[in-house]
């Protein structure tokens, strides 16, 4: 278990206690954002977590600093990090070259931005945020929130021309039905694969 690499994209709430169970356990760890972002996390954690754990930022768990556009190596795979254009927070999206030369493109938490087509388009692995299906778009408001629907993001993946479409970043108050319902929505727009997963499912690429 110690041998395995994992690469892992979150939230910054969520960086946070993998950090703090890294710094307890004396596991490696190396975190990759802009500037702002790894300079909060550095403050949150010096400000919460025990002085002798914190001190091991900078050595135990190292922060990496990218600008737009950016490559590096991480986890056998060669990724290029690329700003989002975002309408509220600065944030970063990213591809990801896999070992037998497929690509995986993550969208981040917010519509699209045609600025990122480079990236995105003919994509093996396409993730995209979809909070809710097109027709509960009255009940959830994604566009309120700053995201897309199910159908949004699937007519994008067409039009990109993408082979798998990964929705995340869902409403979580139709567990019961919405991989099968996400999917249905999905699959009137988009010709390739589509996929839903659970909280800790593991897609095979």
């Amino acid at each position: 278990m110690h041998n395995e690499k994992y690469f892992i994209t979150m939230h910054l709430l969520g960086c946070i206690w993998i950090m703090r169970m890294a710094l307890q356990f004396n596991y490696s760890l190396r975190v990759w954002s802009h500037k702002k972002v790894l300079q909060l996390l550095t403050d949150i954690c010096s400000q919460i977590l025990p002085r002798k754990e914190a001190e091991g930022i900078g050595s135990l768990v190292t922060m990496n600093c990218l600008s737009d556009g950016e490559q590096f190596e991480a986890g056998g795979f060669t990724i290029q990090c690329f700003d989002i254009h975002s309408t509220k927070e600065r944030q970063f999206g990213f591809t990801a070259l896999l070992p037998d030369c497929q690509r995986i493109c993550c969208l981040g938490d917010e519509p699209f931005s045609p600025q990122c087509k480079q990236y995105a388009e003919d994509a093996d692995w396409l993730m995209s945020e979809a909070f809710c299906l097109y027709g509960d778009r009255e009940r959830f408001l994604p566009y309120e929130k700053h995201h897309s629907t199910v159908l949004d993001a699937a007519r994008l993946a067409e039009e990109l021309g993408v082979k798998n479409l990964i929705l995340y970043h869902t409403e979580d108050r139709t567990l019961d039905t919405r991989c099968q319902r996400y999917m249905a929505e999905a699959k009137t727009v988009f010709s390739g694969r589509v996929l839903v997963p659970d909280d800790l499912e593991r897609i095979t690429l």
